[in-house]
Formats: C-alpha cells, sequence, structure tokens
C-alpha cells in the first residue's frame, strides 16, 4: 500500500489538535461559469480510507457547488485551525456522485456517507430548492416524513475531492514553516520560505 501524503499527516493532527465539531468546517472554491469565484463552508467528511488521501464532503444535487463543477472540475479547499495554528490549502479535482452512476465502489460510499448523518441532517435534502425565494414553513414539513430510511435521497451527492497539490503553513513557530506537496505521480514535498 502507498505511503499516505505528509500533508494528510498535518491535517489529521491539526483536526485532533482543534476537536469539537468546527474543526471539520473547511471552505471549498469551485468557478462561476462567469468565470468569478463562489467560495462556502463545507463539513470536512474524512478520507477515502487510510491509505487514501481523496477527501469526502456532501452537497444537494441542485446547489450551485454541482452545476459549477460543470464549468470546471477544480477547487480548492482551505482548511485553518487556530489552536495548532495550522492552515492548509488543497488544490484539487472534483466529482460529483448522484444516485446513479456506473462505479458501484463509489455509490457503496456515497451509502455509508448518508447512513453516518444525523436524522436532522438527512432533512435538509428534502427541502425546497435551494436559492428559490422562501414560500412559508409549510415547504419544509415534509422534510421530517421517512429521514430514517437508509437509502439515500435522490438529492444527496457525494462530493470526492482528489488533491493535486497542497500548501501548508504552521504560524506557530517563528519564523512561521511553510511546504508545497505536488501530487506527479507519487507525492513530492518541499519548503519554502513562508
Amino acid at each position: 500500500m502507498p505511503t499516505p501524503p505528509a500533508w494528510r499527516s498535518s491535517w489529521e493532527s491539526a483536526l485532533r489538535s482543534q476537536r469539537g465539531p468546527t474543526a471539520r468546517y473547511v471552505q471549498l472554491a469551485t468557478v462561476r461559469s462567469d468565470g468569478r469565484p463562489a467560495n462556502r463552508t463545507v463539513v470536512f467528511r474524512g478520507f477515502w480510507g487510510p491509505e487514501d488521501h481523496r477527501m469526502l464532503f456532501v452537497t444537494d444535487s441542485r446547489s450551485s457547488k454541482v452545476t459549477q463543477g460543470s464549468v470546471t472540475p477544480w477547487g480548492e479547499v482551505c482548511a485553518w485551525w487556530a489552536k495548532p495554528r495550522v492552515q492548509l490549502r488543497v488544490l484539487g479535482r472534483l466529482r460529483f456522485v448522484g444516485w446513479e452512476g456506473p462505479d458501484e465502489v463509489l455509490l457503496r460510499k456515497r451509502h455509508e456517507l448518508w447512513a453516518r448523518l444525523s436524522s436532522g441532517a438527512r432533512q435538509s435534502w428534502r427541502w425546497p430548492f435551494p436559492g428559490n425565494p422562501r414560500d412559508g414553513a409549510a415547504m419544509f414539513q415534509r422534510a421530517t416524513e421517512g429521514v430514517e430510511s437508509l437509502e439515500p435521497e435522490p438529492t444527496f451527492v457525494l462530493v470526492v475531492f482528489e488533491p493535486t497539490r497542497v500548501d501548508e503553513l504552521h504560524l506557530k513557530p517563528s519564523p512561521h514553516r511553510r511546504w508545497f506537496h505536488e501530487d506527479q505521480d507519487g507525492w513530492r514535498r518541499w519548503e519554502v520560505n513562508p
């Protein structure tokens, strides 16, 4: 099995030291169809596996992230952990896995992430179309029915983010420390000036 890249160890160490639910909140930037950036906070759901550095997120198929992913498959994740004073900016390719697809492995991972969600989180995939004008609370009542189902909602999308380059910055030491990591048929790491 390949050794995980060095940046993954830094990510996991910073995540452990921060603790709490907000430690998994990261920013994901994509590109709109007009070329302007779009940035939002998402929840990091983990890595694909112990030896695999692909990052997992989830979204609604009706969200702008999905349509922006069809403009360009590239995105950037930025994570900041205040306690260890570590930032990682991760450039990579986005892949969106919906309810249909030819890859059984991806569909199984989608089901696995759905099963991990709380009932409250599952409800959001039944809410009215994101970004449309709000039409009263009645539109949200259906969201509570049947959310215990282990079958993901059709709007539930697994986002697989495959990193290709990482900018790792540690602000605790003085002078600060910074490394670039790049996947060139295997991960290469070199230190740069902060």
